[in-house]
C-alpha cells in the first residue's frame, strides 16, 4: 500500500521510509497534479505539490523541492504549510536566517501553528539562541501538549544550556506520551553521558537500539561509553556492529564481528587486517584493530593502529578525543618507552593531547633520541605516574562561606595560583632539592634548574585546588589558624576514569573579583592538557632517579634554548607535587592545572590579593558529588552529596545555607546532606 495517504507531518518525522516509497509518493503526486482541475481538486493538487516537495527534500533534491512547493503557493498564496516547508529547505541548507523569515511569515498568518513554532525554534537552536528556541518550543507545546517532536527538541535546547535535569524531564515526558519514540531514548542516553551517569546512558542507548537496531551511530555512542568504563569487549562488539551497518554488511566486517562476539581474537584480527588491506584509508578499521591488539597484549601494534586511525580520520579533533583513552591504556601497561619506536609519527605525537606523548614527539623532532634522553623522560613519567590518583576516592575540599556563596550561584572548582598556597616555597621544593643534589662538577645543571625555577615562577604558573582525604578530621579545622573553624568541607568523589588523564575541565573563564561588580558573562572554551588529580610527595629521596637522569644529559644540551624549553615543560608537570615533610599531616591531594601566563591573559586575571582572584573551572556535578556516607542496603540507591560546615559556624548561618543549598541542589534520588562538624575546635 502506498504511503501517499499519510499526512504531511508523517514525512517531517524521522521515519523509516525507503527511497522506493518516496519515489512512489512522488509518482502518485505527479498523477494528481497532471490531472489538475481548479473546480474539483484544488485542495488535492496543493497537497500533492507539498508532499512531492517533502519527498524531494528527503532525497536531497532541494531545488526541485522548492519548485514544487512554490507551485503550491501559486495556487494558494500565504499558505502557512507551504511557507514552513520552504523554511525547512533553507534550514537544511544551514541558511537559518532565511529559514526563520519563512517561519515568521507562517506564524504571522497563523499565530497558533505549532509546526511553524517548533521549526523556528529548531533554527534558533542551531544558531545558539537557546532561550529563543525554548520560548518557541514551549508555545508549540502549550498549543499541542502531546507534541512529542517539540518536547524532545526543547529537551535538546536545555541540554545545550547544560540544564540537564530539565532536558531529562522533557525526554522522559516524550517517552510517557509515545513509548516507541526513538529520538527521546537516544537523547536521554546522550544527556546521561554528559552527566557521567554511564549506567543510565547505556540503558537508554540500548533501548534506542531495540527500537532502531540499524542506526549505526547508536552503537558508536554506546561503544565510547563502554570504552570509558573499561568494558573493552562490549565496546569492540558495538564498534564492529557500527562498521558493519555503515558498510551494509561487508563480508569481512560481518565475519569479524562474529569472531569478536565469540572472543576468537586471531580470526577477528585476520579479518580486520584483510579489511584494511582492501580499504587502507578506513580510519575506524584501524581503531578497531588497535583494540584487538591491545587485548592480545601487542601494545606496539596497537599504538601503530591508533596513530593510523588519527592519520586517516577526516575529523582530527574528534580523532584526538577518541584515541586519548586508548593511548593512556596502552601506556599504562607498556610504559612510555614504547613511544620512541614511532619516529615517523613524530608530528602526530606532538599534537596528541597527552603531555608526555607530545614531549617525546618534540624530542624526536630535534633528534634527541639517545638512551639518556629516553631515561630523562622515563624518570619524570614514572614519578608523575606514581602520584597520580587512579582510584575513585572521596576527597574533601576545604573552603570558606564566601566561596560557598559563589558555588551556590555557579557550581565551580575554585583554583588559586600555586605560589600562594600555605607553603611559602610552593613549587620550589623540587628545584631546591635537585639543585642541591647535583654533582659539584655539574654546575651547569644547577644553573639550568635555577633558571627554570625562575621561569616557573615568572612564565609558567600552576593553578591548584587542594583536597584532603581526612573528611571531618581536616587538620585546618582543629588547628590554631585564625577563623578556620568557620570553613566548609565539600565531599567530592573523584573519578579519573571519566577521562584519560584526570577530572575533565569543561570551560575556563576569568573569575569575578570580590571587589568588582561587573560579571564575566562569556565563558570561552579552550583546549588544554588536563593533568588531573595527584597525591603530594613528601619523601624527597624519591627524586634521586630524576637527579641521576639530569646528570646524564650532555653539557651542550643545557645551553640549547629548545632543550631548556622542553625541560621546563617536564618540570612544570611535577613541580607542584613536592612539598616539605612537615606538611604531610595534611594528607593532601591536588587538582593541578598548569599553563603559561602568555596563553592565559584572556582567561586569567591576577591581582595583588591572590585570595580574591584566580580562575573558575566548570565541573558541573563533579564538585557536588559525591561520596557514599555508608554502605547502602540497596545497591541501586544513589550516592549522596555532602556539605559539612566547620565547628565555629553559628547555628543561624548553618540553617541559612542548609536551606538555600537544599533548595537549589536537591535532585530526585540524590539528596544533599548538610551537617556541622563534630570536631571540638581547639
Amino acid at each position: 500500500m502506498s504511503k501517499y495517504k499519510s499526512n504531511l507531518d508523517y514525512l517531517s518525522v524521522d521515519t523509516d521510509i525507503s527511497v522506493k516509497e518516496l519515489e512512489e509518493i512522488i509518482e502518485e503526486a505527479d498523477t494528481i497534479t497532471q490531472s489538475f482541475d481548479t473546480h474539483t481538486n484544488l485542495a488535492k493538487t496543493i497537497e500533492a505539490y507539498l508532499k512531492k516537495g517533502q519527498c524531494l527534500q528527503k532525497l536531497g533534491e532541494y531545488e526541485k523541492s522548492k519548485e514544487s512547493i512554490k507551485k503550491a503557493l501559486l495556487l494558494k498564496p500565504n499558505m502557512p504549510e507551504a511557507l514552513v516547508r520552504l523554511g525547512i529547505i533553507y534550514h537544511e541548507a544551514k541558511e537559518y536566517d532565511a529559514a526563520i523569515k519563512y517561519y515568521d511569515n507562517a506564524i504571522r498568518i497563523m499565530p497558533d501553528y505549532p509546526c511553524a513554532l517548533n521549526n523556528r525554534a529548531f533554527s534558533y537552536n542551531n544558531m545558539g539562541e537557546y532561550d529563543l528556541a525554548i520560548k518557541d518550543y514551549s508555545n508549540a507545546i502549550r498549543i499541542m501538549p502531546d507534541y512529542c517532536i517539540a518536547i524532545d527538541n526543547r529537551g535538546l535546547s536545555y541540554a545545550n544550556k547544560n540544564e540537564y535535569d530539565k532536558a531529562i524531564e522533557d525526554f522522559s515526558k516524550v517517552i510517557r506520551i509515545k513509548p516507541d519514540f526513538f529520538p527521546a531514548y537516544k537523547n536521554l542516553g546522550s544527556t546521561y553521558d554528559e552527566k557521567k551517569d554511564y549506567e543510565k546512558a547505556i540503558e537508554y542507548f540500548s533501548k534506542a537500539i531495540e527500537i532502531k537496531p540499524k542506526y549505526s551511530d547508536l552503537y558508536l555512542s554506546r561503544h565510547y561509553i563502554y570504552k570509558r568504563i573499561g568494558e573493552k569487549e562490549k565496546a569492540m562488539a558495538d564498534e564492529s556492529e557500527c562498521i558493519m551497518l555503515k558498510k551494509h554488511a561487508d563480508n569481512y566486517s560481518l565475519r569479524s564481528r562474529h569472531n569478536l562476539e565469540k572472543k576468537q581474537w586471531e580470526k577477528a584480527l585476520n579479518d580486520q587486517t584483510e579489511d584494511i588491506t582492501r580499504n587502507p584509508k578506513d580510519a575506524h578499521q584501524y581503531y578497531l584493530r588497535s583494540i584487538i591488539y591491545e587485548i592480545r597484549g601487542e601494545y606496539e601494534l596497537s599504538f601503530t593502529d591508533v596513530l593510523g586511525y588519527y592519520e586517516y580520520s577526516e575529523n582530527k579533533k574528534e580523532a584526538i578525543i577518541n584515541i586519548r583513552a586508548q593511548i593512556d591504556s596502552i601506556l599504562q601497561f607498556s610504559g612510555i618507552d614504547i613511544l620512541w619506536k614511532f619516529t615517523k609519527y613524530q608530528d602526530i605525537l606532538i599534537k596528541v593531547q597527552n603531555v608526555f606523548v607530545s614531549l617525546v614527539g618534540s624530542f624526536m623532532k630535534n633528534g634527541w633520541t639517545k638512551d639518556h634522553y629516553k631515561q630523562l623522560i622515563r624518570e619524570f613519567y614514572l614519578f608523575w605516574k606514581s602520584y597520580r590518583v587512579t582510584d575513585k576516592i572521596p576527597v574533601y575540599k576545604y573552603t570558606n562561606i564566601s566561596t560557598l556563596e559563589k558555588i551556590y550561584m555557579n557550581p565551580c572548582l575554585y583554583l588559586r595560583p600555586a605560589l600562594y598556597q600555605n607553603d611559602p616555597d610552593e613549587g620550589k621544593v623540587l628545584f631546591n632539592y635537585l639543585s642541591s643534589n647535583t654533582h659539584k662538577d655539574h654546575d651547569y645543571i644547577k644553573k639550568t634548574i635555577d633558571e627554570i625555577k625562575d621561569k616557573i615562577s615568572d612564565k609558567i604558573i600552576a593553578f591548584t585546588s587542594c583536597f584532603s582525604t581526612d573528611g571531618d578530621n581536616l587538620s585546618m579545622w582543629n588547628s590554631s589558624y585564625s577563623e578556620n573553624g568557620e570553613g566548609v568541607s565539600i565531599g567530592v568523589l573523584t573519578n579519573p576514569e571519566e577521562v584519560s588523564d584526570g577530572i575533565a575541565i569543561i570551560e575556563i573563564s576569568k573569575e569575578e573579583s570580590l571587589g568588582e561588580k561587573d560579571k564575566v558573562e562569556k565563558k570561552e572554551k579552550i583546549n588544554i592538557t588536563k593533568l588531573g588529580l595527584y597525591k603530594i610527595c613528601y619523601e624527597k629521596e624519591k627524586l634521586k632517579e630524576i637527579s641521576k637522569s639530569l646528570a646524564n644529559i650532555e653539557k651542550h644540551d643545557y645551553e640549547n634554548d629548545e632543550f631548556k624549553k622542553l625541560l621546563t615543560k617536564l618540570f612544570a608537570i611535577i613541580a607542584h607535587l613536592v612539598k616539605e615533610r612537615y606538611y604531610q599531616h595534611e594528607n593532601e591531594i591536588r587538582y593541578i592545572y598548569t599553563t603559561t601566563i602568555e596563553n592565559s591573559k584572556k582567561y586569567i586575571k591576577i591581582q595583588e590579593n591572590p585570595f580574591k582572584d584566580g580562575i573558575f573551572i566548570e565541573t558541573e556535578d563533579v564538585l557536588f558529588g559525591v561520596k557514599k556516607l555508608n554502605k547502602k542496603a540497596d545497591e541501586n540507591e544513589e550516592d549522596v552529596y555532602e556539605i559539612k560546615f566547620g565547628p565555629k559556624v553559628d547555628n543561624n548561618t548553618f540553617q541559612k545555607y542548609k536551606h538555600v543549598f537544599e533548595e537549589k541542589f536537591n535532585i530526585p534520588n540524590k539528596p544533599i546532606v548538610i551537617s556541622k562538624s563534630n570536631i571540638n575546635f581547639r
